[in-house]
């Protein structure tokens, strides 16, 4: 029997930063699991004109279908919200 996989293995991909993991924000991931991951995503989607979060979809569509239903750059909103994210450590030094 397969288990189901971990809700967090799904939300999040994870990045080899300096020999640990970090989770990315990813297009195909939802709206919800993007806000769920940092809730500062919120002000990211609304300052692109995709008021998503309140949306009925928010729970279904990712964050490409959000973008692409906008006409909003997908690769744009990532990188923002890549931003909310902690900087690896070889950033650091």
């Amino acid at each position: 029997m397969i288990e189901p996989a971990r809700a967090y293995d799904r939300i999040a991909s994870p990045v080899e930063c300096a020999g640990k993991e970090r989770a990315i924000f990813t297009k195909d991931m939802t709206i919800m699991e993007a806000i769920q991951i940092d809730p500062r995503a919120r002000d990211v989607l609304v300052s692109y004109g995709l008021e998503c979060p309140v949306c009925v979809g928010v729970s279904m569509e990712s964050l490409e279908d959000g973008a692409l239903m906008h006409g909003v750059d997908v690769e744009a909103i990532l990188a923002d919200l890549n931003k909310l994210l902690p900087p690896d450590a070889s950033a650091e030094e």
